[in-house]
């Protein structure tokens, strides 16, 4: 070394840190920002052998080989179980883990890659009825196929973390067959660190599945009890329903929360597709679009409502119209499952359904960086 080199001691938390726990695999960020480790014998660490971040800076340090939700790794990570590293601006951590509980794609016990990433992130969570929850993609995440909740490996939740490394699934608790109200007695994702909360709500309130049911059934036509059931609940019953899950919504989010509410995408095809389903007639493929566009038409409506009423959180539409069009049921590749022998899955979007709605999500943020 120069002789006008300087040893100086980075940070109070650095050396307390490894006085008390030995830490291995240093890797030190190109920029000097972050110091990424391992370390097996901390409080965090759950007795395996865990990654750390620390900020030279004295912030955003921690267990980096922890799910969304908090949790560390349920085996050990890093260099013990294959690479670790950090990014030369120190802001992301790099290891491989065979843990089970990290992520909901990757639970066979198999050793995949992670990147932790610090920062700019921005958190959300998906509540809602099955479209949200993903009920036509199983396996479910336990214990919600015991409950019915329905909660899939594959959910839109979990495409739109994917396709934006910037946002971060906090929480998810969408529970198939919730209604509005269900929805309100059932939160349990919401938190003060939420820039977004995700869903879909209200065709539970007008007994949209039974709905479709009776129009493959040709039973649907206008006149039939299922279109004037689904039409009345449309018209005076959801509206208030909708307006009391906002109200609720605006209570427990923190200011400045972005809600984003999704369309329902057309299950059956327009009249004019040039694909039909074979036991669909024409009386009922036209009492199909309407309650579709009505009950959209109504959600719309109770968004603008809510978000001009609302000083504190936002509540944006989002229409999934362009993502699912062309992929409706019966279509060439639908994006919907068909009648399932288990009767539950039946009419809800498949593997690609949910990342259509995932791909809308992306589009609309794109489109729309910030509250206008």
């Amino acid at each position: 070394m120069t002789a006008d080199s300087k040893l100086t001691l980075w940070n109070v938390a650095f050396q307390r840190t490894f006085r008390a726990f030995p830490a291995f695999d240093l890797h030190l960020a190109a920029n000097g920002s972050a110091l990424e480790y391992s370390a097996a014998n901390t409080p965090e660490s759950s007795a395996r052998w865990q990654v750390f971040r620390l900020g030279l800076a004295g912030t955003d340090s921690g267990a980096a080989s922890v799910n969304n939700a908090g949790g560390v790794a349920n085996t050990d990570t890093g260099n013990v179980a294959g690479v670790q590293g950090i990014s030369g601006d120190g802001t992301t951590v790099f290891f491989s883990s065979g843990a089970t509980n990290l992520s909901p794609a990757a639970t066979d016990g198999q050793l995949h890659g992670f990147v932790r990433t610090q920062g700019s992130l921005e958190h959300f969570a998906v509540v809602g009825d099955s479209y949200s929850s993903g009920e036509g993609v199983p396996p479910f995440i336990p214990p919600s196929g015991a409950d019915h909740c329905d909660r899939s490996y594959h959910a839109y939740a979990e495409d739109i973390a994917a396709l934006s490394p910037e946002m971060a699934l906090t929480g998810f608790g969408a529970c198939s067959g919730a209604t509005s109200h269900q929805i309100i007695t059932g939160m349990n994702a919401e938190n003060s660190q939420l820039q977004f909360v995700i869903l879909t709500a209200g065709g539970d309130d007008i007994g949209f599945g039974k709905f479709v049911t009776a129009c493959l059934l040709n039973l649907c036509a206008k006149g039939s009890k299922a279109y004037e059931r689904a039409e009345n609940a449309i018209r005076h019953s959801l509206p208030s329903n909708m307006a009391m899950l906002f109200d609720h919504l605006t209570a427990v989010l923190s200011r400045g929360t972005r809600v984003l509410v999704l369309g329902y995408p057309d299950v059956l095809p327009p009249t004019g597709a040039p694909y039909i389903c074979s036991t669909l007639k024409a009386r009922d493929q036209t009492a199909a679009q309407k309650v579709e566009g009505d009950l959209n038409a109504a959600i719309v409506a109770a968004v603008k409502t809510a978000d001009a009423s609302k000083a504190n959180v936002s509540f944006e539409y989002v229409d999934p119209f362009i993502q699912f069009d062309g992929h409706e049921l019966c279509s060439p590749h639908p994006y919907f499952r068909g009648l399932s022998r288990t009767t539950r899955y039946s009419y809800h979007p498949n593997a690609a359904g949910q990342q259509a709605y995932a791909r809308a999500v992306k589009a609309y943020l794109v489109k729309h960086p910030a509250v206008a």
